[in-house]
Order: structure tokens, then C-alpha cells, then sequence
């Protein structure tokens, strides 16, 4: 059983609301839906390098780069180039 990271909630014009849990990839941050008795291999997989479930693409990509360490190095490109006067 998967445990949801989650939980979603919407409509529709004619008034139906739907609800499912959420899983959220620890390497994209893609969010996938749970409905009814999802596994785990159905979403993409679990990484067991960052302990976290992980959507398809990034599954078959065979590497663990955290979307928290993608942002770090964002910010420290940008403030490499703002340390250089560049855009």
C-alpha cells in the first residue's frame, strides 16, 4: 500500500466533485494520482537512493537527482552570474 503524499479535490461545471490522494516525484516534482488500489511500480517506482516515490520518466532515466539538489544548483548558477554582472 502506498502512502500519499497528498490529497486533491476538484470540479466540474455541472457540480460533480472528485477526490483522490496524490503522489508527488522527489526528482521532477510531477504529481501523479492514486485512484482506487494503485502500486507504487504502476506511478514510476521508488528510489531508494533518496527514499522517495519517483514518476515513470524518472524511473527509466536510472539516476537520483532530488529536485531540491536541481533547485540548489539553480541558485547557485544564478548567483554566480549575478556575481559576474551577467543576466
Amino acid at each position: 500500500m502506498l502512502r500519499a503524499d497528498g490529497y486533491a479535490v476538484w470540479g466540474s461545471p455541472g457540480g460533480a466533485v472528485e477526490k483522490a490522494d496524490t503522489l508527488t516525484c522527489r526528482h521532477c516534482n510531477t504529481v501523479s494520482l492514486l485512484r482506487g488500489k494503485t502500486k507504487a511500480d504502476d506511478l514510476g517506482g521508488f528510489c531508494r537512493m533518496c527514499m522517495g516515490h519517483i514518476c515513470g520518466p524518472c524511473a527509466d532515466q536510472g539516476s537520483c537527482v532530488p529536485f531540491e539538489r536541481r533547485l540548489e544548483a539553480m541558485e547557485r548558477r544564478q548567483r554566480l552570474l549575478d556575481a559576474v554582472g551577467l543576466p
